[in-house]
């Protein structure tokens, strides 16, 4: 986790200033770009069944969270925007980040930071570029209530009745990417964008969310978000029958050897003097 923080512990702040009236200003283009766009991340899945079944760690009283989820097509819809940073001899830099819905309240969030160059070719603007991602996946499973008491008890924390266990998944990709852009205005352009996510180093893990019997100094009920791996401890997980052992296991029916799709908006930001 720490080397994922290393990796992705930048930050690019944008500050962009508008006037109604410009008039009285000179106008001085800058080498930054802001792009906006719908995205679609065509998530490699199959459809399948998962089953869960979770005995909690009480011992004396145990409970059971059961589940089979049918699941099919498990693409991201969502936004995305980019800020883009024209170097000289036209080398660029950019940050895309991403956040999508899917079926089965499934959730992606993608951190893409691009290294690539800009070809013209009359009005059009052709960038080739190659990249590292960060992916997050967040599947629920299923929102649970206790059968023999009030609560489930998980890692030595109680959760009360509504524990939604989700299975999360995160991995870093090689991403190449070809963006092409025409300007319609002198600071407007329409843009289309094609990432293709090659990925490594996947994760996989289950998360029980719920209200605990715990409380913060200002008297708000704590919330749980208490993680569980596949490797016994009261948790049986299979895809298709075939049950996962481990963070690493190939049996998952999805994966983010995949395309992300982007057309939308881009301007040039300008600084007025």
């Amino acid at each position: 986790m720490r080397k994922l923080i290393l990796l992705f512990g930048f930050l690019l702040i944008t500050i962009l200033s508008f006037a109604q009236d410009e008039g009285g200003y000179e106008v001085s283009p800058l080498n930054w770009f802001i792009r906006f766009s719908p995205s679609v991340f065509a998530i490699n899945s199959t459809p399948s069944t998962i089953t869960l079944d979770f005995i909690d760690d009480d011992f004396v009283l145990p409970d059971t969270a059961f589940t089979n989820l049918e699941t099919k097509n498990m693409w991201s819809y969502g936004f995305s925007a980019e800020v883009s940073y024209l170097m000289k001899k036209n080398f660029t830099i950019s940050h895309n980040a991403f956040i999508g819905l899917g079926a089965n309240g499934t959730w992606t969030y993608s951190s893409q930071l691009s290294l690539g160059r800009e070809f013209g070719f009359g009005k059009i603007y052709i960038q080739p570029r190659i990249g590292l991602a960060y992916i997050h996946n967040n599947l629920k499973l299923g929102t649970f209530y206790s059968e023999n008491k009030d609560y489930f008890e998980v890692n030595n924390r109680y959760i009360y009745d509504d524990m939604r266990v989700r299975l999360k998944s995160r991995t870093f990709a090689i991403s190449p990417t070809i963006l092409v852009e025409y300007p319609i205005e002198k600071y407007v352009s329409v843009f289309m964008k094609v990432s293709g996510f090659y990925s490594f180093g996947r994760r996989s893990y289950l998360t029980f969310i719920g209200t605990t019997d715990e409380y913060d100094s200002d008297g708000n009920a704590i919330t749980a978000n208490e993680n569980r791996n596949f490797d016994g401890n009261g948790v049986y997980l299979a895809i298709n029958n075939q049950q996962l052992i481990s963070r690493k296991s190939p049996y998952l029916n999805y994966n983010f050897n995949s395309l992300f799709l982007e057309l939308g908006f881009g301007l040039q930001l300008i600084e007025l003097y």
